[in-house]
């Protein structure tokens, strides 16, 4: 497990010294100290007793990863969700992240056996655990025991943007946000740490299935991703940037404003939000050209929102993937359900003080690649739409001529 120690030490600095001394503030460092001085190393301990007890997990390979990207808040847990469907795959729920270690996994299932047994009385404690994410359950449910991303194996090595939720200065933290950006021996240690903690995974969970991951914080590290699994499958979806921007912000803010009240909406730090998303479609448009295209599927979010199972077939298709009989009836299922989901989540740009010229100059490329994304039957039915509007109004004119005619013909006409 890879640990960076600049950015343990610039987040304690931060912590103490910016913005002023601030309670909330000081308890947030003593739950990171704790975390990156307690719990990490217990569980780098039993990392290191895998090597002992289970060393077989080195030799696990694994093939043809598929991953959901973008950039967040733009609709990548209801597909990834979708694409769960298919049996083959196989993701981490959330407390595997944390504890990424063969012998806590087997041991985790033991005390979860006991507990179904006894009445499952720790389930209360992790009701309580759980609850410390509520402040963000209209926006983002968070549980332990359900699929996540996998970023806290990430947010181990202090490389990570999801760091910014509990530690609040992304202007003097923007370099963990783009790994590939990093110097080449960050990358490569970084990297080593996730693959050893995937191989745990698999060696356990993942036999005879394909790793499965959804995460809206890897735009930064999309070459460092190919370079260690360079038959990935990544799929990347594109939202409406104005919309996607606000969502994001607003989901930082309601964070923070749980955490440190002090942080207003209208701050320079919701500035610096919005700009770490733009950093993120610019990286994409950058690297973009470098990926393996044949394993690269790019997914417009209006046409997942309007035919989900035509984008999945799509995807299968190009990447060669089996489409069980199975995998679609869970997936029609699952697409019934989610018609009558509506989100609680309101948003604007305005109200955390950005305009549309914060990033439409920037992200032109973006926008004329989102243009170009528009299905073919979205297309179809904007034509159709202008052909019958131009039929509405030829009809209308000679309907015109038609009055005008018969008035001058017969001008002693009551109509």
């Amino acid at each position: 497990m890879y640990f960076h120690k600049k950015t343990f030490f610039k987040i304690i600095n931060l912590m103490l010294f910016k913005d002023g001394f601030r309670t909330k503030k000081f308890i947030a460092l003593l739950f990171i100290l704790l975390v990156s001085l307690i719990v990490y190393p217990i569980v780098l301990i039993f990392r290191g007793l895998d090597n002992i007890f289970f060393p077989g997990y080195k030799k696990m390979k694994i093939k043809d990863p598929v991953f959901i990207f973008g950039n967040p808040r733009s609709g990548s847990t209801y597909f990834y969700n979708l694409m769960k469907s298919d049996r083959d795959f196989v993701s981490p729920v959330l407390y595997e992240s944390l504890f990424c270690s063969i012998i806590l996994y087997k041991f985790t299932t033991f005390i979860r056996s006991i507990n179904r047994k006894i009445g499952r009385p720790f389930s209360k404690i992790i009701r309580s655990v759980e609850k410390r994410f509520d402040t963000i359950k209209h926006i983002h449910p968070v549980k332990l025991n359900t699929s996540e991303e996998d970023e806290n194996l990430f947010i181990q090595t202090l490389i990570s943007p999801s760091i910014l939720f509990y530690v609040p200065f992304p202007k003097e933290l923007n370099y963990i946000q783009i790994l590939d950006a990093l110097p080449k021996k960050v990358r490569e240690k970084v990297m080593t740490a996730y693959k050893n903690s995937l191989k745990r995974f698999m060696y356990v969970h993942g036999k005879n299935k394909t790793y499965f991951s959804k995460n809206v914080m890897a735009i930064g590290r999309l070459l460092s991703i190919q370079a260690v699994f360079p038959d990935a499958k990544i799929i990347y979806i594109l939202r409406d940037p104005e919309k996607q921007i606000a969502s994001t912000t607003s989901l930082y803010y309601h964070y923070w404003k749980t955490k440190y009240p002090y942080i207003k909406k209208r701050s320079a730090k919701i500035q610096e939000i919005s700009k770490m998303n733009i950093r993120f479609y610019k990286h994409f448009l950058k690297v973009q050209p470098r990926l393996n295209q044949k394993n690269l599927f790019i997914v417009n979010y209006s046409d997942l929102k309007d035919d989900p199972q035509k984008i999945i077939k799509d995807i299968y298709k190009k990447f060669g993937l089996k489409l069980k009989k199975q995998t679609i009836t869970t997936l029609n299922k699952k697409i019934k359900k989610n018609k009558r989901f509506k989100s609680r989540h309101k948003y604007s740009l305005k109200e955390f003080g950005l305009s549309r010229r914060l990033f439409r100059k920037e992200l032109r490329p973006l926008l004329q690649l989102q243009s170009k994304l528009l299905n073919k039957k979205e297309i179809r039915l904007k034509k159709r739409e202008q052909r019958l509007e131009r039929k509405e109004q030829r009809l209308k004119k000679r309907e015109f001529k038609k009055r005008n005619l018969f008035k001058k013909k017969n001008p002693h006409s009551l109509t």
